[in-house]
């Protein structure tokens, strides 16, 4: 088993979801209309806001190729817009995928996604939250999207920026993700508070852990992340790399995983993990990683 994968690798797979008989699919398409139906591509809405509202829970919203920068608006927690507000246990699915299928900020955060809400296949990009110097709250975190124990899919997180934390991305649990170039002013540049399942963390910056900050990362790749700090902080790391951030980890425990200086734990290695071509941005393993095969298949 390999150690960490390359969110390129990673194929759609449809699992056996039991469905409601009574659940719905809706449209999206940037040439569509607010005003239609949104029941079929010939009467799809506009705008994603438009086809999540015309859901109901359990139904899946289907988003045409295109980039989606206008529509929404509105708050999902605190008083802080979205582009796109998932507020009831939905699936919004593009057609083809993240490089094709854009959800951008411009001003506001790019979704907030709640719980039993999932999000797949969207690059979301320019995404920001409130910019004014106050205490901490829900207005000044995940800049990408805000996950109120809501799943993120094969997107791309990249451009994001937030105030205190999480500049990719807080909360939630994403599954073959992208983060990178996201920064958070405090921590958690890429990601805070998350559950990271097979995802590339890379070049973002934040104060502390320009990665990852309260994160499970498991099968995920932590590199060239930048801070004043550290890569990672306060995280449970399984299966993973993490390297080439500068310092790469604080306060964190570490299991079958690839990082230097050793930080105790079982199986861990501390050489080189040999990708294929870091400097072009490719991560996945040579053949001769000592990573590969090094994982717990537990």
């Amino acid at each position: 088993m390999k150690m960490a994968r390359s969110w390129l690798a990673v194929a759609c797979v449809w699992c056996g979801l039991e469905i409601s008989a009574s659940a719905t699919e809706w449209y999206v398409a940037t040439t569509g209309d607010d005003a239609a139906a949104g029941t079929s591509w010939d009467a799809a809405k506009a705008t994603i806001q438009a086809g999540v509202d015309a859901a109901a829970v359990g139904d899946t919203v289907w988003v045409s190729n295109g980039v989606y920068d206008t529509g929404g608006g509105r708050a999902g927690i605190g008083t802080w817009p979205n582009r796109v507000t998932i507020d009831k246990a939905i699936t919004v699915r593009s057609v083809n995928g993240a490089e094709a299928t854009r959800i951008v900020g411009s001003g506001m955060r790019c979704a907030y996604v709640a719980e039993g809400a999932t999000l797949v296949g969207f690059m979301l990009t320019n995404g920001t939250t409130i910019t004014q110097a106050d205490y901490p709250t829900e207005n000044d975190n995940g800049g990408g999207a805000y996950c109120a124990g809501g799943v993120l899919e094969q997107c791309i997180l990249t451009s994001n920026r937030a105030r205190y934390f999480g500049g990719g991305v807080f909360g939630g649990t994403l599954n073959h993700c992208l983060l990178r170039g996201n920064r958070a002013r405090s921590s958690g540049g890429g990601a805070h508070g998350s559950t990271l399942n097979n995802c590339l963390i890379v070049d973002n910056t934040a104060l502390y852990g320009s990665g990852a900050m309260h994160a499970v990362l498991t099968h995920c790749t932590a590199v060239e992340n930048k801070g004043a700090a550290y890569g990672i902080g306060m995280c449970k790391v399984t299966n993973s790399i993490v390297c080439s951030n500068g310092v790469n980890f604080s306060s964190s425990t570490f299991a079958f995983s690839c990082t230097s200086p050793d930080p105790g734990g079982t199986g861990i290695i501390t050489n080189d993990p040999r990708f294929v071509n870091a400097g072009a941005g490719d991560y996945r393993l040579a053949a001769d990683s000592p990573c590969i095969g090094a994982g717990d298949n537990g």
